[in-house]
């Protein structure tokens, strides 16, 4: 009947639903946890460089300073060592500035982490509703498809005659579903027309 193609319809847009919803949500987790990652690698690169100019600054003694041969020689260990700092600093500033933008990536992705796992709870639920709802005939005819389809997925058996006729009796009993939803649809637009 047509309600009851409605009711399969239904059922089987509600279960793809529900599988596009876990994929969406499998696919927010892991971009969660690739960023989680990315910010813990940032923080230890950012850690390294604090602890290594900790344990090597770059400043030189003022004995150093005063014990230089020229006047030139004192500049270029000046020169060097700002440069040092610089590089340092500039490092800090740009692992600083990746981490604020990987903590705001962060929480974008948290956020489509509780709008998936949302929608799989809002899909799941549909989909229990129209299980409970659906009419008997609907439901014989959803587990005889689901069958089927979970016949279609064994290996085939190795004796070819065994082979073709599990075909033949697939075939058979697909047919004879159509057939039965043809013949229940022309009863209905009859019965409409009377």
């Amino acid at each position: 009947s047509t309600q009851i193609t409605e009711q399969l319809e239904a059922y089987e847009s509600a279960k793809g639903e529900v599988t596009s919803a876990n994929m969406t949500l499998v696919e927010a987790d892991a971009a969660l946890s690739e960023t989680e990652f990315l910010i813990e690698e940032t923080t230890i690169e950012s850690d390294r460089v604090v602890v290594d100019a900790f344990i090597s600054p770059p400043s030189e003694s003022a004995l150093e300073v005063l014990s230089a041969d020229s006047l030139v020689e004192v500049t270029v260990k000046e020169t060097l060592l700002g440069m040092e700092t610089d590089r340092r600093v500039d490092s800090l500033t740009t692992l600083a500035e990746a981490l604020d933008e990987q903590e705001e990536l962060k929480a974008e992705q948290e956020e489509a982490l509780e709008a998936a796992e949302l929608a799989r709870a809002e899909a799941e639920a549909k989909l229990a509703d129209l299980e409970t709802t659906l009419s008997e005939q609907a439901s014989f005819v959803a587990e005889v498809e689901a069958a089927l389809a979970a016949q279609e997925g064994l290996p085939e058996p190795s004796d070819p005659e065994e082979a073709a006729a599990r075909t033949e009796r697939l075939q058979e009993i697909a047919a004879a579903l159509d057939s039965a939803q043809t013949a229940r649809e022309i009863r209905e637009a009859a019965q409409r027309a009377e």
